[in-house]
């Protein structure tokens, strides 16, 4: 394993017990790094990791008060903290499957079981160093590609982060250089996310659209369509300082004004215009923020996802029904 220098590395530990951290706090310290800032609260903590911004993030994921997957998303999401590619060692005493498949999906890059030795914590930190996966966006996920081969099946747009912990551990630090590649990464996220918010609300409008036409109309088709409002507020933020479509803004409020008539017609007949023009609405933001695909390829995609979710749903009820019946 080559040598690493890692006196420049700045970490952050967040653990509710002080043994624990204490505990973390040393391993960290034999690792190399000399910088460590705990945190035991979460008063003031997503202030304090935006004013410093660590190179290494120990988070635990046990402790309910602190909730550490919500701020491993936050991390990674929030259009607020300068970083969202920083290195997160989730950390657990008790890795059950259901916890895995929770870190997995959080946007962490590896998880720690607890208690860490040093030399389990300097071979985590090594792994960052030398094979950190590359980033992928999806809807409702930003961090380190979660496929287990990359290389098979569909090709999926992928970031090499940037990776201020390699750096200074390499000596290849300069201040502007990472500024530089921190704003190139971050706005190739927020380009990646807005196209995949803008597949989703059309998504959810394509599967919701039977059930809204169905008098009355379906609670499931309700449902989908609440969950536009939150992807057309993101959208809005990932494009704020971008050089898009200038019709992107009236479309996103035309849908939002759209969904909130729907909202208030809960139970009652929705107009097949407001249907078309949702639908209709949905296609020109994938437009917009794709300039460069084929409207009509994209509405393919968007129908067979549609028609693949429909088929699924089916499936899952026709086995739910299976199951209800009594035995002989």
């Amino acid at each position: 394993m080559t040598e690493r220098n890692l006196s420049l590395v700045e970490a952050a530990v967040i653990e509710s017990n002080l043994g624990t951290m204490r505990g973390m706090r040393d391993a960290l310290v034999q690792s190399g790094i000399r910088k460590v800032h705990p945190f035991q609260s979460l008063a003031g903590m997503t202030d304090a990791l935006a004013a410093l911004q660590p190179d290494l993030i120990v988070a635990d994921v046990d402790s309910p008060e602190m909730d550490g997957f919500k701020l491993i998303r936050w991390l990674r999401t929030d259009l607020g903290y300068p970083n969202p590619f920083v290195c997160i060692l989730a950390t657990s005493w008790q890795p059950t499957e259901a916890l895995l498949h929770k870190v997995h999906n959080s946007g962490a890059d590896l998880l720690l079981v607890k208690p860490a030795s040093p030399k389990q914590m300097t071979e985590r930190i090594h792994a960052l160093l030398e094979n950190r996966k590359r980033f992928t966006v999806s809807a409702d996920y930003i961090g380190p590609d979660r496929r287990k081969n990359p290389r098979e099946g569909q090709q999926v747009p992928s970031l090499d982060a940037p990776n201020t912990l390699r750096l200074k551990a390499t000596g290849h630090w300069d201040r502007l250089t990472v500024r530089d590649d921190l704003a190139k990464g971050i706005a190739w996220l927020n380009e990646q996310k807005a196209q995949r918010d803008a597949f989703q609300i059309a998504f959810y409008i394509e599967v919701a659209k039977p059930g809204l036409a169905a008098a009355p109309p379906e609670r499931m088709a309700f449902e989908l369509i609440l969950k536009v409002s939150p992807l057309i507020e993101d959208l809005l933020k990932r494009t704020e300082a971008t050089e898009c479509d200038p019709g992107l803004d009236t479309a996103c409020r035309a849908v939002l004004a759209l969904v909130e008539r729907v909202r208030r017609r809960a139970g009652a007949k929705i107009a097949e215009t407001d249907i078309g023009e949702l639908q209709a609405l949905s296609a020109s933001l994938m437009r917009m923020v794709n300039p460069g695909r084929q409207p009509e390829s994209m509405s393919e995609e968007v129908a067979e996802a549609a028609a693949a979710y429909q088929k699924r749903l089916e499936q899952i009820l026709a086995a739910r029904a299976e199951a209800a019946k009594p035995g002989p």
